[in-house]
């Protein structure tokens, strides 16, 4: 729950690593588990990840809802969805890191080039 808007922190993969440990006899938190690693596991098009963030975001919702409901914490899956917090400088640059190396790797792969510009000193 603490790392629910942080997905791609350590912290948000070590827990979700941690719940077929944790709930290994809760077989909804186990099913709502597989379907969320599924989705995760699942390669995705650039042009679809708005879709494929939807449908991450509403699979863990589902997720954090069995596991509050094994726990017996009464809590709206609207309020985990909506709720948690993120600064958005860590937004800022989580995104500023994805596009750096997206560009990287074009550069590599020859999609791209350097763009590099020839100046001339002036002398005094």
């Amino acid at each position: 729950m603490a790392t629910r808007r942080a997905v791609l922190s350590p912290e948000h993969v070590s827990a979700l690593n941690l719940i077929e440990i944790e709930f290994h006899r809760n077989s909804h938190v186990i099913s709502a588990w597989k379907a969320y690693f599924r989705n995760l596991s699942t390669r995705f098009e650039p042009k679809d990840t708005e879709k494929v963030t939807r449908e991450r975001q509403a699979l863990l919702t589902k997720l954090l809802s069995e596991m509050a409901k094994a726990l017996r914490i009464r809590i709206e899956q609207l309020d985990i969805f909506e709720g948690g917090y993120i600064p958005q400088g860590a937004v800022d640059i989580e995104q500023q890191d994805v596009e750096f190396r997206n560009l990287v790797m074009d550069i590599f792969s020859g999609k791209r080039s350097i763009p590099i510009e020839i100046r001339s000193q002036k002398e005094d």
